[in-house]
């Protein structure tokens, strides 16, 4: 399975010229990385934590194998296009990471021990659960080891995600060719949606429904890209209180109609994300245990949980979560009379 010409970091590569690493590089990165770190903790904590080569092994497999289900443009494709398609859909990209481990070992008969393929998988779904799982409880910390280096970075450059908007709007009018929903279980279907499919709606004069998308990706190529209106950052606990009040029409109901332009819904993108420590509001630092010098893990005291609380930082923040609400308008014209209706809806509707 040759991932060599994926993109690891989406559309990023649009705005910043040097953000070219594959997949592949950055699967064989993430291996290399845990490889080496269970080699060092074999080596130094071997009786704390019991390390054996099996453990070793699927944890390096599981980082191999990770990114196996990402889909076009990496996290475009499952935080961005899969979302916007079905909003109620519960599904993670790493199923689909799954999903093609699974075809992979049986397309090419890969003899691989049922309850070490069942650890792996675990591993690259990322989640503990001592009732169900098959990895015993002293073993649980492979699952952080894992989080740790699969964590990937919100890309919340303003110009990436304006580009970012304008390929979701390629492929969501491509869809009814692709039908993307109904192939995420699919593998055969599934091994397609990847970066080369861009290039093809691109390039495919001979298919009519891919004319929009053509124009859009068209504007990319010459620089001509959605326009950042405005956003709004705000505190996750806050932005939930009111995230289900945005309403995109009710914002273009705030536009100046005197001012001679008319927006539509279509003529504007609303992007709402966030960004945090790895651990959603939650300080990751609060869940580091940290122990005494005079004192061994094995006994199992000395916690300096008290004394650490109360010699924080004064520079650490107080909060570790945010949120964005950003809106990005399609065409230049409107660039004014959207910022006029963003600001107005807020203060009107939203109270900020």
């Amino acid at each position: 399975m040759d991932d060599s010409d994926y993109s690891s970091l989406g559309p990023v590569y649009q705005v910043f010229s040097g953000a070219v690493h594959t997949r592949f590089e950055h699967s064989l990165g993430v291996g290399y990385m845990v490889q080496t770190m269970m080699e060092h903790f074999k080596q130094i904590q071997q009786s704390e934590l019991l390390i054996d080569d099996i453990d070793k092994q699927n944890v390096v497999i599981a980082g191999l194998c990770n990114d196996l289900g990402q889909g076009i443009y990496s996290h475009f494709f499952d935080r961005l296009l899969i979302p916007t398609l079905d909003p109620k859909l519960k599904w993670d990209y790493k199923d689909a990471s799954i999903m093609m481990l699974d075809s992979l070992i049986d397309k090419n008969n890969i003899d691989l021990d049922d309850k070490d393929l069942k650890q792996i998988k675990e591993l690259i779904r990322g989640q503990y659960d001592s009732s169900k799982s098959c990895i015993n409880p002293s073993k649980a910390w492979l699952f952080d080891l894992q989080r740790y280096n699969m964590f990937k970075q919100v890309y919340c450059h303003k110009v990436c995600q304006a580009v970012s908007l304008m390929f979701l709007d390629a492929l969501v009018n491509v869809n009814p060719h692709y039908q993307f929903i109904q192939n995420l279980t699919n593998p055969d279907a599934y091994f397609n949606f990847t970066d080369p499919i861009i290039k093809y709606i691109a390039s495919n004069k001979s298919k009519p429904e891919f004319q929009i998308s053509q124009q859009i990706l068209q504007r990319i190529s010459k620089r001509d890209l959605y326009k950042f209106v405005g956003e709004k950052l705000m505190d996750t606990q806050d932005y939930m209180k009111i995230s289900d009040k945005i309403n995109i029409q009710d914002l273009i109901n705030c536009q100046d109609p005197s001012d001679g332009n008319f927006l539509k819904q279509d003529d504007v993108s609303l992007y709402q994300f966030g960004i945090n420590y790895g651990y959603g509001i939650q300080n990751p630092v609060d869940l580091v245990q940290f122990y005494e010098r005079s004192t061994t893990i094995n006994e199992g005291t000395g916690i300096l949980s008290e004394t650490y609380q109360n010699n924080r930082l004064s520079l650490m923040p107080n909060q570790f979560s945010e949120s964005y609400i950003r809106l990005f308008v399609k065409q230049e014209k409107n660039l004014k009379t959207a910022q006029d209706a963003f600001k107005k809806y807020f203060e009107k509707h939203i109270g900020i």
